[in-house]
């Protein structure tokens, strides 16, 4: 008898996307244009490549007749939108019509402004959870052996290029260094107690209270709350590979040298 084999060969669950949220308070395409234009002059490899998330959820329905000429103004200034974001039904068929998704957004969901240089990112956005969906296992880390510990997830291996790392509902803390194109996700604080040239992105689910810890710093972006910042530029000698704290102080990250008892 030949035995046969009942596994499915794909599965359906749900899922974190990571991607970058650009929030919209206007649909004027000629003040847009001038905005993107200069914010892609400041920092013209920040965006490459990335997907973004077209958050216009702060302006009413009629943003729906507009999303034709922004989908080819952000075309044109190479910006991959892969969905929009809007309460509204109609806002969403065009969304589709366009070839882009539709994330329903909540109607009491706030619009808090954000100040240079931080910008405004939703990581992670989150598909709906099943109604019946079997117990999430601790979260993981590809060739890593992260231990979950109540609502703290302590990694003690190098996090590398590549991988990504979340501790949902907790903190994070990593013993070990972590590598350039690595992520850090935390719905809580981030600890690194080594050298950090990845990107952190605490308080992933709102919380505005979360911080960032690292004992070196030379981290590619660092993110709270939604509000993220880039360090392209080279930082201060009091940060640059130093021990750094990185707080929210409404819409402004505040990067921190933190003394260190010798």
């Amino acid at each position: 008898m030949t035995a046969t084999h009942s596994l499915s060969v794909l599965d359906i669950k749900s899922a974190s996307l990571d991607v970058l949220s650009m929030l919209l308070r206007s649909a004027d395409p000629e003040l847009l244009r001038n905005e993107l234009s200069a914010r892609l002059a400041r920092r013209p490899k920040a965006f490459a490549s990335e997907p973004f998330l077209l958050d216009v959820s702060a302006l009413d329905d009629s943003v729906a007749d507009a999303l034709p000429q922004l989908c080819e103004l952000l075309q044109s200034q190479g910006v991959r939108i892969i969905g929009v974001r809007h309460s509204s039904a109609a806002v969403g068929e065009q969304a589709r019509a366009l070839g882009w998704g539709w994330f329903p957004a909540k109607l009491e969901r706030p619009s808090a402004p954000v100040a240079e240089p931080a910008e405004s990112v939703s990581v992670p956005e989150s598909l709906p959870e099943p109604v019946a969906a079997e117990p999430e296992p601790a979260p993981q880390v590809s060739g890593g052996g992260p231990v979950c510990t109540g609502k703290t997830l302590v990694v003690d291996r190098p996090v590398r290029a590549g991988q990504q790392v979340y501790a949902r509902d907790g903190n994070l803390v990593v013993l070990a260094a972590v590598s350039p194109g690595a992520e850090l996700i935390a719905d809580g604080d981030i600890h690194v107690y080594a050298r950090m040239r990845g990107r952190a992105l605490a308080g992933a689910r709102g919380n505005v209270d979360a911080r960032i810890f690292m004992q070196q710093m030379a981290a590619e972006l660092v993110s709270i709350a939604g509000v993220y910042r880039t360090l392209e530029e080279d930082l201060p000698e009091t940060l640059h590979e130093r021990a750094v704290q990185v707080s929210l102080d409404g819409s402004k990250l505040v990067l921190a040298a933190m003394a260190v008892s010798g």
